[in-house]
């Protein structure tokens, strides 16, 4: 069963992670591998690696991520687990200027292609359709933030569903609102992301930003791991 490796996360701003600079480096290399050379404007791996750092895979683990495109993250989770279910509803296609190569046909061949217990899915993060209790890590990176009103606490509500009890639900949100044509929807900072997501269902929180940090004042990324109690 997964388990954490630390309960320290750091705040994250435009990129610079504070300490562990060495880890994020090797992180940074070994995403770049198994990322396709036309997509690595996409890449963040300073973020994925912000939350995934504290995590422990085991070598039996189920894990699905939530709203997966356009990340190529999940090949280095597959490498480490047993399976990984990358869904998304396919809702970077038509962004204009900003949309994200590539569209979701093309990705999902290329991420595949890296693994073999990678399965690519077009499903709703809050309605999966999969059973209670059936898998070990649940991650989404800054999805929750897209969805409309309320929406959020629905995809944690099925995060805690489909997680074994122990099981981790990690992942990030963005602060704020930038000005650089990315459709946020909600806006967070620990209080509101305590409401919606962590006391939606009663998540026991083992890792998150420190309280005292202000809200950004542009954009920046909180990591979570959120635990489904025993």
């Amino acid at each position: 069963m997964v388990s954490l490796i630390s309960s320290e996360v750091d705040l994250f701003y435009f990129g610079q992670a504070k300490g562990h600079l060495q880890e994020l480096t090797d992180f940074t290399e070994e995403i770049n591998t198994l990322t396709p050379s036309n997509c690595k404007h996409t890449m963040r791996a300073w973020e994925y690696w912000s939350a995934l750092h504290m995590i422990k895979f085991e070598p039996t683990d189920d894990v699905i991520d939530i709203g997966a495109q356009p990340s190529f993250v999940d090949a280095w989770i597959a490498k480490r687990v047993r399976s990984v279910l990358a869904i998304d509803s396919k809702q970077f296609e038509g962004w204009g200027p900003h949309a994200i190569s590539p569209v979701y046909a093309e990705w999902s061949k290329l991420l595949t292609a890296l693994a073999p217990n990678i399965q690519t899915k077009i499903a709703d993060g809050r309605a999966t359709g999969l059973s209670d209790e059936s898998l070990d890590v649940v991650i989404s990176f800054s999805v929750l933030e897209h969805l409309e009103p309320g929406q959020d606490s629905l995809v944690s509500k099925e995060a805690h569903r489909i997680l074994k009890p122990g099981g981790l639900f990690a992942g990030t949100v963005d602060y704020g609102r930038p000005k650089d044509g990315v459709p946020f929807v909600e806006l967070y900072d620990n209080e509101a992301f305590k409401d919606r997501i962590v006391n939606a269902v009663g998540w026991k929180w083992v890792a998150e930003a420190p309280d005292h940090v202000l809200e950004p004042k542009a954009r920046s990324t909180m990591a979570f791991v959120l635990q489904k109690i025993i």
